[in-house]
């Protein structure tokens, strides 16, 4: 337990100060690399990410590079999509303008060949965000307009996703979900298919959902086992919403297996399940939510410290990004103001594996120290 507490909390704690009093003391140069390379990297990403999309014929969920698995690119390519946006917003340049609309082109490319919803969700979100949360000219009006059209343009896709197939039939979970939620997640196995597929040897469900029999409604096997998973956790929440569990996003799954009996109604349908030549994994790892998971791992107050961190980060880039304009910290202000809407979506369908906070600490200890700087230079300047 101390060892992930380190791994989870402690580390990323120094990592972060680390960054931070590196950034202060340094040159304005070496800040400027430091900047520099976060966009390198983004731009890296996004390329290898379209790179293996397209060499192995456009097929997803490949993962480039060194990655360890297509979701640790959340933060390069969310980030490199909020760079195109800010970047496409602020430059009055017409052709730097229009190398930015090349960018989030490619990004949204890069996006679509990884292969994940979520960082889809994040995408349009980011897309959306400046047109709500920076000031300009007639903005009232150009956010109702935006609000009217999305009204149609959910329902065209809610209608579209039910030509799509089952990992894209947003309409027929929309449909159905209630209905689902109704059931213990015990029982949710009944809308799994797999679960009475004779022909597969990686999942064994509970019997209490092979007792019910085939339901006439099914999704997709991820899909359900999230709902399955979120109920389990929401229930464990609400009983104990004081008591932090367990620290690491990751093993969120496992903790929930061990705190319900076999036949208890929260413990989620699957008995055992195969992934990747792992053995005896239940469901999956997380669950699939960073707020739930947060909220299950360090209780209420934990979970209120971190959505605070995040807000009050929001908060100076939004108020840096209106004091002055067309100044570095403005647009990396805009950068992070954007990135985190995007990310915000992005997290509420997937969680933050170990290895991705260490890049999202780092970059924000380096935005502080960037904010601590811009004080710093205002306060000399002013008693000079």
């Amino acid at each position: 337990m101390f060892k992930k507490i380190n791994s989870h909390i402690l580390g990323w704690i120094i990592l972060f100060f680390i960054m931070f009093f590196y950034a202060i003391h340094t040159s304005k140069d070496k800040v400027n690399i430091l900047l520099l390379l976060f966009g390198l990297m983004c731009a890296v990403d996004v390329a290898a990410t379209i790179y293996v999309w397209v060499s192995n014929n456009f097929q997803t969920h490949m993962t480039p590079l060194f990655f360890f698995h297509i979701i640790a690119l959340n933060v390069w390519l969310l980030g490199a999509s909020a760079i195109c946006v800010a970047g496409m917003a602020t430059m009055q340049n017409v052709r730097i303008k229009l190398l930015f609309v090349l960018g989030l082109l490619l990004c949204f490319m890069a996006i679509i060949g990884n292969g994940e919803r979520s960082f889809l969700l994040g995408f349009f979100a980011l897309l959306l965000s400046p047109f709500f949360i920076w000031h300009y000219k007639y903005k009232i009006y150009i956010v109702f307009l935006i609000l009217l059209i999305s009204i149609p343009s959910i329902y065209g896709i809610y209608t579209y996703s039910k030509t799509l197939s089952d990992r894209y039939n947003f309409g027929h979970v929309i449909d159905n979900v209630s209905i689902i939620w109704q059931s213990t997640p015990l029982e949710m196995g009944q809308y799994d298919a797999y679960c009475f597929d004779d022909g597969q040897e990686w999942l064994q469900c509970s019997s209490q959902s092979l007792a019910l029999g085939k339901n006439k409604i099914t999704l997709e096997h991820s899909a359900i086992t999230r709902l399955a998973m979120y109920k389990s956790a929401l229930h464990l929440i609400v009983k104990e919403p004081f008591k932090p569990h367990i620290a690491g996003a990751t093993s969120v799954g496992e903790y929930l297996r061990s705190y319900y009996d076999k036949d208890n109604p929260y413990r989620i349908y699957i008995d055992t399940s195969v992934y990747s030549k792992a053995e005896n994994v239940y469901g999956f790892g997380h669950i699939h939510s960073t707020p739930l998971s947060i909220f299950l791992e360090y209780g209420v107050f934990g979970f209120l410290t971190i959505v605070f961190f995040n807000f009050y980060i929001f908060y100076i880039a939004l108020k840096a990004s209106y004091r002055e304009t067309h100044t570095q910290l403005s647009f990396v202000s805009k950068c992070v103001s954007i990135f985190l809407i995007g990310l915000w979506v992005q997290v509420q369908f997937d969680v933050m594996y170990p290895v991705m906070l260490k890049s999202f600490f780092l970059f924000f200890a380096l935005y502080f120290a960037l904010i601590h700087r811009s004080v710093c230079n205002e306060d000399f300047a002013h008693n000079k």
